[in-house]
């Protein structure tokens, strides 16, 4: 029974020791300045970086041009230094509840 318990306890201590650290890259610009550029990423520091936005269409398609600009050089710079990279689906405006069964469950496949 020992042995059951050991893969667990191994993977809570490597959490313990390397906590998650996630940064945030919004894609859209600033009025003050525009993008923040993808080399200044402090992937050094980080664990995960956070892209926004995929954005949920009424029909449970994503819509990621505003992303697709970005990704690849942040996937690049990200991997470089062994940082993952995820992509936020949503936003401020965006009415999941709204969606019909079909576009929710077309969503839940994207």
């Amino acid at each position: 029974s020992a042995l059951c318990f050991l893969p667990l306890s191994t993977m809570a201590a490597a959490e313990q020791s390397c906590p998650r650290i996630e940064g945030f890259y919004a894609t859209w610009d600033y009025p003050a300045g525009g993008q923040l550029d993808i080399q200044a990423l402090a992937t050094d520091k980080l664990t995960h970086i956070i892209v926004a936005f995929a954005y949920p269409q009424p029909d449970g398609s994503l819509d990621t041009l505003e992303a697709d600009k970005y990704i690849d050089d942040i996937v690049k710079h990200a991997h470089a230094n062994n940082t993952g990279v995820m992509i936020s689906v949503g936003g401020a405006g965006v009415d999941f509840l709204s969606m019909d069964e079909t576009a929710r469950s077309q969503l839940v496949f994207n």
